[in-house]
C-alpha cells in the first residue's frame, strides 16, 4: 500500500471506482485499463499519498 496510507483506506466501491480515505479529506479514483482519473485531491498534505 502506499506511504500514509493502509489497506482499510481505499475502498473499491463500485468497480474500478476507488475512495481513498486521506489524513484530512477524501478523493476518488477512477480506473479505466491503465488510465487512472483523480477527483478531489484538493487537501495539500496528502500530495505523497496521491502520488503513491
Amino acid at each position: 500500500m502506499a506511504a500514509g496510507l493502509r489497506d482499510e483506506d481505499v475502498v473499491e466501491v463500485a468497480a474500478g471506482v476507488h475512495l481513498v480515505h486521506g489524513s484530512d479529506t477524501n478523493w476518488v479514483v477512477v480506473k479505466d485499463g491503465d488510465a487512472a482519473t483523480l477527483i478531489d485531491a484538493r487537501y495539500p498534505g496528502d500530495r505523497d499519498a496521491v502520488l503513491a
